[in-house]
């Protein structure tokens, strides 16, 4: 959930600086990419946008969220302590979910840095 609000808050924030500063020359959008189309397809902005990109979302969260261990590797431990079948269905449906999550956000940003004229990024 957290991604997904840090994408509508960046969402925001685009709009917000959009609003305020129709005649910028530059736009630049850090972090998230998420503003890049809004300004692009619905401001129509003439000016140039510059996305800096620190790390790929798609490369941080391989199989942990935040460092720590996803619903992945709890069902790996369910499924050796011989927990219960209601229990390890559960956790098959919650890893699934979570990457169906991934995927989506995922997707999304990548869609949206396609919209920038220029991307920097600060890793390999």
């Amino acid at each position: 959930g957290t991604a997904l609000c840090s994408a509508l808050r960046m969402l925001y924030l685009t709009h917000c600086a959009a609003r305020d500063h129709p005649d910028a020359s530059v736009f630049v959008l850090d972090v998230l990419p998420t503003g890049v189309p809004y300004l692009v397809e619905w401001w129509n902005v003439s000016a140039g946008v510059l996305f800096y990109c620190h790390f790929p979302d798609k490369l941080l969260t391989r199989d942990t969220v935040n460092g720590e261990q996803g619903p992945s590797a709890a069902l790996d431990a369910a499924t050796v302590s011989g927990s219960t079948s209601l229990f390890r269905l559960f956790l098959i449906i919650l890893t699934q979910l979570k990457r169906f999550y991934r995927w989506a956000l995922d997707s999304l940003e990548e869609w949206t840095m396609s919209y920038s004229d220029l991307i920097v990024v600060n890793s390999k």
